[in-house]
């Protein structure tokens, strides 16, 4: 598992969340074992855009598949299984995802 955090140092506290996220991921993707994921929290440059995003990525690498790519418009430490499930419900896309209730989302 990789515990990549936004650029610097991750807290313990979001090492625990990065671990759920991924373990939410892995559900909802049924992603295979021995596949890479990485999940992040970077701060929003988008126009219209909170001021922080989490990025989830599963890495097929070797298994082939490409990268699947889901960003959502909130913090790591706010994220639910229901949101990330959502998430991956949804096509990719550059946008993200909106959760309910933040800027305008559903």
């Amino acid at each position: 598992l990789s515990l990549a955090g936004g650029g610097g140092a991750v807290g313990a506290a979001n090492k625990v969340k990065i671990v759920e996220v991924k373990g939410w991921i892995k559900e909802v993707a049924a992603v295979p074992e021995g596949v890479t994921m990485m999940v992040t929290e970077l701060k929003c440059k988008q126009d219209n855009c909170p001021p922080f995003e989490t990025i989830m990525v599963i890495m097929h690498g070797a298994q082939g598949g490409g990268n699947q790519k889901r960003r959502i418009h909130s913090r790591l430490g706010d994220l639910t299984r229901e949101v990330v499930a959502a998430a991956w419900a949804e096509q990719e896309s550059e946008e993200g995802f909106m959760p309910p209730g933040v800027l305008g989302g559903p």
